[in-house]
């Protein structure tokens, strides 16, 4: 396996998940999650969308904290072994307005089960978010209480690719890997269905000799789009 900066394979790392989660849980609270979806292709002249999946578990150490761990499934088909293990920190709120911001900062591990290679990835996702219905820092069984929630939020994933040197050994210098994302989550406090949508290597040229990747605006990067569905306990 060749771990380089192609588009494809970018596209196959950060299009495996969505934003895992935005709004911290409360302290000692426990979540679990599934994702599938990613980059949009091209398919028998067809548009779809490539199904990578995730599964996390995510646990509050504070009430503006959360620890996250996930393992990547898709990746395993192709004997790649992909953990993502870190923490997500809300560094503002206004209570008034319900509006927080939030940052993710996570590690990705990454092991070819067919060379033993192995790469690390770090990744900062920055999210502002706005708790337009119901709010997530007012934790109450009150009967008044029990209706949908609901926040959109909108940020940027963002991975920094360590290796110098590309597959043929050339020296490209340190890069960053960046994926815009909007994305909208509804439900209630222990059930939570998420829709994202991003905008992958914005300035990567998109053309593949092997994959026809969506962007009808240009040559440059890739939509897709990812479904989310979260348990809280």
């Amino acid at each position: 396996m060749k771990l380089v900066l192609s588009f494809c394979f970018v596209s196959l790392l950060i299009g495996c998940s969505h934003s895992r989660y935005v709004v911290p849980l409360g302290r000692k609270e426990k979540a679990v999650s599934v994702s599938l979806g990613g980059p949009g292709i091209m398919r028998n002249q067809q548009p779809s969308v490539i199904p990578l999946s995730s599964i996390s578990y995510a646990y509050g150490i504070t009430k503006k904290t959360t620890r996250i761990a996930a393992v990547h499934i898709t990746p395993i088909i192709y004997g790649v072994y992909h953990l993502e293990a870190g923490f997500l920190r809300e560094f503002y709120y206004n209570k008034k307005k319900k509006i927080g911001f939030t940052g993710n900062l996570m590690g990705n591990f990454m092991l070819d089960q067919w060379e033993w290679k192995f790469k690390f990835y770090p990744q900062v996702d920055l999210n502002l978010y706005w708790h337009f219905k119901g709010d997530s820092h007012y934790h109450c069984d009150c009967p008044k209480d029990r209706g949908l929630l609901q926040f959109v939020y909108l940020g940027s994933s963002n991975w920094m690719e360590l290796d110098k040197k590309n597959s043929n050994e050339i020296n490209e210098g340190y890069r960053f890997l960046l994926a815009p994302h909007l994305g909208y989550t509804v439900g209630t406090k222990r059930t939570k269905l998420n829709m994202e949508f991003k905008y992958y290597l914005p300035y990567a040229n998109k053309n593949s000799p092997t994959v026809t990747y969506l962007n009808p605006w240009g040559n440059y990067g890739a939509f897709g789009a990812m479904l989310g569905a979260y348990r809280l306990f």
